[in-house]
């Protein structure tokens, strides 16, 4: 493998999200680096299930004409949100400053970007073969999930994996309970369903009796020590189980999947949650270049790590003027009504589709009550309905944003009536003041997430000429018509056309599976060498 690659199959030890990339028919002569846009976004586009909506994609003529047809007030209002290239150009600088300030060990800990390593080294091989296991702990339900994959014959060819899954429920009293007595119940469930039909259908059969690797996706903050250890620092999202924090997650599933199986052995467990809950980015680095590991650490092969960026944190830092020049009064608003007010995550609540929507609800506040936006209209009702947090949502915005298609102009107009409550009769000015306004808040997203990614990109090619595959997860990319298009446009202007966009999904799961099965691969060459 060259050293600059930057191949990746799988994320979730990186916050919420981040889904992996699990195409392990990588095209030749290709790296990869792995993106996720807002994995708690998946709530807010629940119900928006028309996939023919995020093919509808504008071409440039139609966003000019935009521009020129909004009211000359509603423009001149709205250009707060239009962000010029020279100012995206010193915000790439400024990140990549962040970045390597994380990864040196003399000020990591002041930069917002924290670059962790994540202990991840060995990449998909399509050496890969047999059946392994997954569990994503980090909400209501968790799962469990089984992942078979068959190696790559004299073709060349990798057959498709198979895969099975199952929910199983945890109640108040267990995530609040005793810690041993949630992770002896977390071992029981594993035990049920590698003895459920579903799994055992899927069962590569020359593994039938082979040691079952697990990957543990564990989404709550730890510090990660190995692959395979990580001490829990602090419960978050409702659990408070006893006597954990502080100790080794993974020691403590082995503990109790050893009383029910001889075969399965947890061996990677995947931090989700280290901070971030809207987007991210990891990517392949040196070894060399992260200072942060421990010695011990350093000297093995291979001599190259996934690093988790953890970039939704830039801009925490008040010296990180480039970001934070571009932030808007409205922008200070949605940062203090959140969720994490005043809590760092800067720049991920600029560009997550968990906040995109209110950002676009906060300026309809606005311009409705300086008398900018729908003029005409009597907006009690639109006040009422708008003075609700979330109740205008990215799926909204998504499709507002396919509304210049007179397939799905009626959208538009539904919104207006629906989800803003406007009464009477629609005009065409009050449809181009929210085409524009949504159009606005989504192309600085997504230039924003391109210019991150260009700084990525430039980091892993060297200059050089291979085309680089970024897999990107999330809803907001899948779902809305045109942030593929925007954040490409942004791309090719910063970086040039060297790149390919690939979806992936669900890293929590699949992607655990084969962090699971290329670290067994791994150790089992290095037995073998010995």
């Amino acid at each position: 493998m060259k050293p600059n690659s930057a191949n990746v199959v799988a994320d979730e030890m990186f916050p919420e999200g981040a889904g992996p990339y699990i195409d392990i028919e990588e095209p030749a002569n290709s790296s990869a680096l792995l993106m996720d846009l807002a994995a708690n976004e998946k709530s807010v586009h629940s119900d928006f299930h028309n996939t023919d909506i995020r093919r509808v994609v504008p071409d440039a003529g139609v966003l000019n004409t935009l521009a020129e047809q909004v009211r000359p007030e509603v423009k001149e209002y709205l250009t707060r949100l239009n962000v010029a290239e020279r100012q995206y150009d010193a915000i790439s600088i400024e990140l990549d400053d962040a970045m390597s300030r994380g990864l040196r060990k003399e000020t990591h800990s002041n930069s917002s970007v924290k670059m962790y390593p994540t202990f991840v080294r060995q990449l998909p091989t399509r050496k890969e073969n047999g059946t392994f296991l997954a569990l994503d702990l980090g909400g209501t339900n968790f799962r469990v999930l089984g992942l078979t994959l068959k190696s790559a014959d004299n073709t060349s060819e990798v057959k498709k994996p198979v895969s099975a899954e199952k929910q199983y429920e945890l109640s108040a009293e267990m995530k609040t309970g005793e810690g041993e007595a949630l992770f002896e119940y977390l071992s029981a469930c594993l035990y049920d369903f590698v003895r459920s039909k579903d799994f055992v259908n899927i069962i590569d059969e020359p593994s039938k009796n082979r040691l079952r690797p697990l990957g543990f996706t564990f989404s709550f903050p730890c510090k990660q020590l190995s692959l395979g250890e990580a001490c829990l620092t602090q419960w978050t999202k409702g659990f408070k189980c006893e006597n954990v924090e502080g100790r080794d997650v993974g020691q403590l599933l082995n503990k109790y999947i050893t009383r029910k199986s001889e075969n399965i052995e947890c061996c990677a467990v995947l931090n989700d949650t280290v901070g971030c809950t809207g987007t991210n980015a990891c990517y392949l680095e040196k070894i060399n270049n992260i200072e942060t590991l421990p010695e011990s650490e350093r000297n093995l092969e291979p001599s190259v790590m996934i690093v988790n960026t953890e970039w939704g944190a830039y801009g925490s830092n008040r010296n990180e003027v480039c970001i934070r020049g571009i932030r808007t009064d409205i922008d200070k608003i949605v940062d203090t009504k959140s969720f994490n007010p005043n809590r760092q995550m800067l720049f991920e609540k600029m560009i997550s589709g968990l906040y995109l929507g209110e950002l676009v609800r906060y300026y309809l506040i606005e311009g409705i009550d300086k008398k900018i936006f729908f003029p005409s209209h009597d907006t009690t009702l639109t006040r009422t309905k708008l003075s609700k947090p979330y109740s205008f949502l990215t799926k909204h915005i998504s499709k507002v944003e396919a509304g210049h298609d007179p397939k799905y102009a009626n959208q538009v107009d539904d919104t207006l009536k629906r989800i803003i409550g406007l009464q009477g009769e629609i005009t065409n000015d009050d449809r181009l003041t929210l085409r524009y306004l949504c159009h606005l808040a989504s192309k600085r997203a997504a230039y924003l997430a391109g210019t991150a990614l260009s700084v990525l990109l430039k980091r892993v090619s060297n200059g050089g000429d291979e085309i680089i595959t970024i897999g990107i997860d999330g809803t907001l990319h899948y779902k809305h018509p045109a942030f593929d298009y925007y954040m490409r446009q942004q791309i090719r202007r910063m970086y040039g056309n060297k790149f390919e966009l690939q979806r992936s999904e669900d890293g929590s799961g699949l992607g655990a599976a084969i962090v699971a099965a290329t670290s067994y691969l791994n150790k089992r060459l290095t037995i073998t060498s010995e």
